[in-house]
């Protein structure tokens, strides 16, 4: 088998693609960051190559092709976010299934008509079950789906325990503040459209505070180097689309919309820092509304209690064999009247 060698060899008319570049660059970039002060090895930066790809692994004296180098996939689905795939198809289905039925109508607010004239205060529930319109829709969608993270990190217990909580909260804060703002402002704060806005930008507040960005870039207005004027432009991450998505959707029907926002991001960022009261947030659904059983978790800490003690039993016999073993003698030789004195003192 002839030798392989240090160095990937590439024909010279070949032409790596971007994504293959990518590839290689977020591969050693992991490297660098989870092995840092370890020198990484060419196998090893395959075998980190093949897990981000997926892809069978080659020889390392094959020559590298565009179809053979590929940037990984990245998981587009809602696995491990039950509950953000239920509110993103729920919120689907009851606004089209609001449209399809004509009754749109009673799922917005108007301050002065519905809640000061005909007192229905029963639509300070309704108005966050559904949107009235297509595009609102698109970008909530959207806007759920690129917090799906979030659910991750926290499981779906706790995601769906903020989200009772935070729609609880945002059901009555916009509308009260509307009915403040409306007649300082001429009627301008008169309407609250539908729709769970303020929800969105409670889990966005999470999402800002908890996740941090990959990488960033900038978008120069300057001219490029080598050049003595100071760089000018606009720095961004990773994340800056999501919040670009979001912040349309709040502009949509403003101002209802943008104080429904405002009050969501001070929600999360209060529910984060403490300012909430502790017993909402510590307040968790029951286990089985999400499809957790006590079985199972008390099954999960009884695996790790069994790996624990055989941890403890591998320890103590690489460790002191000997040791144990005089302790055990040492506890034959003790009379009776010293156990039952013994059994006494650890009792209290």
């Amino acid at each position: 088998m002839p030798h392989a060698p240090d160095t990937l060899q590439r024909p010279p008319e070949l032409h790596i693609s971007a994504s293959a570049t990518s590839c290689l660059w977020d591969v050693s970039l992991s490297t660098s960051r989870r092995d840092k002060g370890r020198r990484r090895t060419y196998p090893d930066a395959c075998e980190r190559l093949i897990a981000a790809t997926g892809q069978a692994p080659l020889l390392q004296h094959e020559p590298v092709t565009a179809a053979t180098l590929r940037a990984p996939e990245p998981i587009m689905t809602f696995t491990n976010a039950p509950v953000t795939r239920l509110v993103v198809l729920g919120l689907v289905s009851v606004s089209i299934a609001a449209s399809m039925l004509d009754v749109k109508h009673y799922f917005y607010i108007h301050i002065d008509s519905h809640i000061w004239r005909y007192r229905q205060f029963w639509r300070l529930a309704a108005y966050q079950l559904c949107y009235t319109n297509s595009a609102e829709v698109l970008f909530a969608a959207m806007s759920l789906y690129n917090l799906r993270v979030v659910e991750r990190m926290w499981g779906p217990r706790k995601f769906a325990s903020f989200l009772i909580v935070s729609s609880l909260l945002t059901a009555v804060i916009p509308p009260l503040i509307m009915a403040v703002l409306r007649p300082l402002s001429a009627g301008l704060f008169n309407y609250m459209p539908a729709g769970p806005t303020p929800v969105i930008f409670a889990v966005l507040a999470q999402f800002y505070a908890a996740v941090p960005h990959t990488y960033k870039y900038r978008v120069a207005t300057s001219r490029a180097p080598p050049t003595s004027e100071p760089f000018s432009g606009l720095t961004l991450s990773d994340k800056s689309y999501q919040y670009l998505i979001a912040l349309h959707l709040a502009l949509l029907q403003w101002p209802g919309s943008v104080v429904g926002a405002a009050v969501g991001w001070l929600v999360g960022h209060a529910w984060r820092g403490g300012i909430l009261p502790a017993a909402l947030v510590a307040w968790r659904l029951p286990a089985w509304m999400v499809g957790l059983s006590a079985q199972r978790r008390s099954a999960e800490f009884e695996g790790l209690r069994r790996r624990l003690e055989g941890e403890n039993a591998a320890t103590a016999v690489s460790t002191g064999v000997q040791g144990q073993a005089e302790g055990h003698q040492a506890d034959r030789r003790r009379t009776m009247g010293q156990q039952i004195v013994d059994q006494f003192r650890e009792a209290l």
